[in-house]
């Protein structure tokens, strides 16, 4: 575990650090989750708050088939039906 986790239960970064954790494992309903949890705790921040509902409304309109194909990973998140 990296220093982040060593944050306050309290800390919006702590919640950050754990929702894009879960999206690397491919854990969408708990990255999400986290992620939320994150921006309801950001007040310092609001920047980061829109970086973190932008992620998630990638990853709910990617599984909703909204972008085409339904992701199977986080890597399928971001490169389904994009050129490379």
């Amino acid at each position: 575990m990296g220093p982040l986790y060593a944050l306050p239960e309290s800390s919006f970064l702590r919640d950050f650090v754990a929702g894009l954790s879960h999206l690397i494992r491919d854990e969408f309903d708990d990255a999400i989750h986290a992620l939320r949890k994150g921006i309801a705790k950001n007040s310092e921040n609001p920047p980061m708050n829109r970086d973190m509902e932008m992620l998630i409304a990638a990853i709910q309109n990617q599984r909703s088939g909204k972008n085409g194909e339904t992701p199977r990973t986080a890597v399928d998140l971001f490169f389904c039906n994009r050129p490379l």
